[in-house]
C-alpha cells in the first residue's frame, strides 16, 4: 500500500504521509463482496486521497 511504500523511502524526512477515507457506507454489501473476492482489501476500496509531504535530507546520496 502507498503508506508503507512511502514510509520506506530513503534520504528524506517525511512530514506528512496520510490516507483519507470515504465512509464505509458508500460500499454496498454486494459491491464490497465482489471486489474483496477479486483481491481488493476494504481499506484500498475506501481510500480517496493520499497526502505525502517530505523534505530531501541534505548530504544524503540515496536515490528516491
Amino acid at each position: 500500500m502507498y503508506i508503507n511504500i512511502c514510509s520506506d523511502l530513503q534520504g528524506i524526512q517525511i512530514i506528512k504521509n496520510e490516507l483519507f477515507f470515504e465512509e464505509p457506507e458508500v460500499l454496498t454489501p454486494a459491491l464490497k463482496s465482489e471486489l474483496v473476492r477479486k483481491g481488493y482489501a476494504e481499506e484500498e476500496l475506501l481510500v480517496v486521497s493520499h497526502t505525502f509531504v517530505a523534505r530531501k535530507l541534505h548530504g544524503e546520496q540515496h536515490p528516491l
